[in-house]
């Protein structure tokens, strides 16, 4: 039998969720209890993406190639990859080209999509 939790939210912090939910492309409660049972250490059960696979994918791409994340990889690939890996190493992605000097050199951020994803652009 499952269980339920009832979290109350503010406006602006229940805003920010749905925007982590739309770009995760999944419900909000599936967002929430993803990543209240990774920060727990909660081992799930999946293939987790890595800033690595990421990498190895979208170096082969030529200079000025805009990209998503979720476009390097196959629908299959993407589906496989655990939910909650998808949107940690979105946000770890993102924070490496704006922060790290190597990948900085490598992608800039464009912009966000309609649906909230980010887009890069291959250097």
């Amino acid at each position: 039998m499952s269980q339920t939790v009832t979290i109350r939210f503010s406006d602006e912090e229940y805003d920010y969720l749905e925007d982590v939910a739309k770009e995760a492309e999944q419900s909000l409660g599936a967002v929430i209890k993803d990543l209240v049972l990774q920060e727990l250490g909660y081992e799930t059960t999946g293939v987790k993406v890595s800033i690595f696979a990421i990498h190895e994918k979208a170096k082969h791409l030529q200079a000025g190639t805009e990209f998503k994340i979720r476009d390097l990889f196959s629908k299959i690939e993407w589906s496989n990859f655990t939910k909650s890996s998808r949107l940690s190493v979105g946000r770890e992605f993102l924070k490496k080209v704006k922060t790290d000097l190597y990948f900085s050199d490598e992608y800039e951020f464009v912009r966000k999509d309609s649906d909230n994803a980010v887009v890069y652009r291959k250097r």
